[in-house]
């Protein structure tokens, strides 16, 4: 029996449907009548990486890399070396980039901290710096330090559908290299 907090559901409530475009899948819920009530996708993009739409004017080098699993967005900066004479604010990712509807913050804004490291990530080297990841405007990093390697990691739920195209190149390199 379940328990009074939980849902018991039958064969009939339950359903997958899978678009023949995106390979994605939801789990598509239904009252007793057949009414469906809600759905949830499951599944993952895989690492994108989206390198090559980040505004790089102030970025000697670096990645950026986009995963969403299930309604789980996954943000990475890698090696984010900061270039000379860079402002201690500046955006790296525009809202007309990265605007592509799954990728958005449900809320209005999503923050994390950059640690710096080494070039290869495997020591700290000096004080991290805010990145700000806001759906209207893109990220952004505030207090960088030129001449700094930045690592930054940031999650958040989204409740958009998944796109009928997904953003960057397949990425099948490690989180880090």
């Amino acid at each position: 029996m379940a328990a009074p907090e939980l849902t018991a559901w039958d064969k009939r409530s339950l359903s997958f449907i899978q678009s023949t475009t995106t390979r994605r899948t939801a789990l598509v819920l239904a009252d007793a009548a057949g009414v469906v009530t809600g759905t949830h996708e499951i599944g993952s993009t895989g690492r994108r990486d989206v390198s090559g739409l980040a505004t790089m004017t102030w970025l000697d080098s670096g990645r950026f890399v986009l995963m969403r699993t299930g309604q789980r967005v996954d943000w990475f900066g890698i090696n984010l070396l900061v270039k000379a004479g860079a402002p201690s604010s500046f955006t790296v990712f525009t809202n007309d980039r990265t605007n592509t509807g799954f990728f958005e913050p449900n809320d209005y804004a999503v923050t994390a901290r950059a640690i710096a490291a080494s070039g290869n990530g495997t020591s700290v080297t000096g004080p991290g710096c805010d990145v700000f990841i806001n759906k209207d405007l893109g990220t952004t990093l505030h207090g960088a330090t030129a001449g700094q390697t930045y690592q930054f990691h940031a999650s958040w739920s989204v409740t958009t559908g998944w796109p009928t195209g997904l953003p960057g190149v397949a990425d099948g390199d490690p989180i880090g290299v």
